[in-house]
């Protein structure tokens, strides 16, 4: 009814909103990168996993009888095509025990956590980006300490090969 068309409208919107303000960031990030800033994110997007993980949410609108939401939702794909977006020369996912990081999220339904879990893994990049995991079950501080070692190394390899 009324109800859930609102909710669609609102979704539309907020996944447009959403592929904007990525696109923005992507463009602000590759202007940088090409000065020589080292660009570091937290998230990015990814289209193997639709819904959510950064992956476009407007592929369930590919089959509508609506061809306006069809295109819609390849306008929103193009968006997160690795085509198009500069690749990251480092990845580091953050995979733990579901249950562990349910105790830590209790706002988030285990189902939830198990789904998110499952897309991180089956998320993938081209070369020559690297992907690195972390037991995200251990503590914060060694999971930190991880990520800043990886990313420490990252940075001197670039330094390093800057310089030759």
């Amino acid at each position: 009814g009324a109800r859930s068309f609102i909710e669609s409208v609102e979704s539309i919107a907020w996944a447009v909103t959403l592929a904007l303000e990525k696109r923005q960031k992507l463009r602000l990030a590759a202007r940088a990168r090409r000065r020589g800033i080292v660009v570091v994110t937290d998230r990015y997007p990814q289209w193997d996993v639709a819904g959510y993980n950064d992956g476009p949410l407007l592929t369930g609108f590919n089959t509508s009888r609506w061809g306006a939401l069809r295109r819609l939702s390849r306008w929103e794909r193009h968006f997160y095509d690795p085509a198009r977006n500069p690749k990251p020369d480092l990845v580091i996912k953050l995979i733990g025990s579901a249950h562990l990081l349910h105790s830590r999220r209790q706002e988030m339904c285990l189902d939830a956590i198990i789904r998110k879990q499952n897309g991180i893994l089956e998320t993938t990049f081209a070369p020559p980006t690297r992907v690195i995991h972390i037991d995200a079950t251990r503590s914060i501080e060694e999971v930190r300490i991880d990520a800043m070692k990886i990313v420490g190394a990252l940075l001197l390899a670039k330094a390093d090969r800057q310089i030759s």
